[in-house]
């Protein structure tokens, strides 16, 4: 088992150190040797750089609270939403959701995922996308949120440039989603199974097919053109499919189609399970433009990472 300790440096900066003795003993020097300010502002920014610079692993302490990488935790968060899940939740991101976040306690990590469903757009819609109390001194938190764009940064999603996602990763997304992409003649295929029934479209609506499957779920498959062939077309063509879709018109027309048949589903069935597609196809839109988010992301860090020799801040807004 290894024994923790904890150091302090500088009595009139009270810094310390807390961790392993060994760790502490090869450490402490390089803190020792930084040339603070005193301004608890500056210095904890300064002594964030040294953590990441030099990968410390000594928890720094600055008045009693956390000086908080930045490297760390930013490659942490972008290991969570190459997934989208907790699955990879670390016991040090864990700890600074609920100690740094303003999460509320929880008895463990399994208790801290279950509670969030293991999503982490649950986590992100719950507590992260609100502005901490954040005193101005915090600097080194501060810094990770505005990196991150969490709480008082998280609008500035919505400034992320979704187009720099590969239209290959995108299908991906579906696939992660359960569904299908088919391309021919700059038009995807949208679907939940590979056997389909069309109907054809009546009013305003567009090609829909809905089935039942043997177990009795239901399948969609649904057409969009795609022109731009980008990110920002794929999600406002399904939006666009799901605004215009005239719901009344279709159920009708499947009624019409299959009262003679052997689906002998009332007006009634038909209704739901066509506001069911409508509701699942929302869903999706929702998820497909998150997931551009967190990818178009992680691929600007990958970017600057590779052009860091040129010191160029990549913009993220368009």
């Amino acid at each position: 088992m290894i024994e923790l300790s904890k150091v302090q440096l500088n009595k009139e900066q009270r810094i310390s150190l807390s961790g392993s003795n060994a760790i502490i003993q090869k450490e402490k020097t390089i803190i020792e040797s930084l040339n603070l300010t005193g301004n608890e502002a500056m210095d904890r920014l300064i002594i964030q750089k040294c953590i990441d610079d030099n990968n410390l692993k000594s928890k720094v302490l600055y008045e009693g609270n956390t000086v908080y990488p930045l490297k760390k935790i930013v490659k942490e968060y972008r290991q969570l939403q190459k997934t989208g899940t907790l699955d990879k939740l670390t016991n040090d991101m864990y700890h600074f959701f609920t100690n740094a976040c303003g999460d509320i306690a929880h008895y463990n990590i399994d208790g801290f995922r279950s509670y969030y469903c293991n999503s982490l757009q649950n986590l992100e819609n719950t507590i992260l996308n609100k502005p901490f109390y954040c005193n101005t001194r915090f600097a080194d938190f501060d810094a990770v949120c505005k990196k991150l764009k969490i709480g008082r940064y998280f609008e500035e999603r919505n400034n992320v440039d979704i187009n720099i996602v590969p239209l290959k990763r995108i299908k991906e997304f579906f696939v992660d989603t359960g569904f299908e992409v088919k391309e021919e003649n700059n038009c995807w295929e949208i679907s939940s199974s590979n056997k389909k029934i069309y109907a054809q479209p009546v009013g305003n609506s567009r090609m829909l097919e809905i089935r039942q499957n043997k177990t009795g779920i239901d399948e969609y498959a649904f057409t969009i053109s795609l022109k731009e062939k980008n990110a920002s077309e794929v999600i406002n063509e399904i939006q666009k499919y799901y605004k215009n879709f005239d719901k009344d018109n279709f159920v009708l027309q499947l009624y019409e189609k299959n009262k003679d048949g052997e689906d002998s589903s009332t007006i009634s069935d038909l209704v739901h399970r066509t506001e069911y597609f409508l509701q699942t196809l929302s869903k999706l839109i929702n998820k497909i433009a998150y997931m551009c988010k967190n990818e178009a992301e992680i691929l600007l860090d990958n970017i600057k990472t590779q052009d860091r020799s040129l010191n160029v801040e990549l913009e993220y807004e368009r």
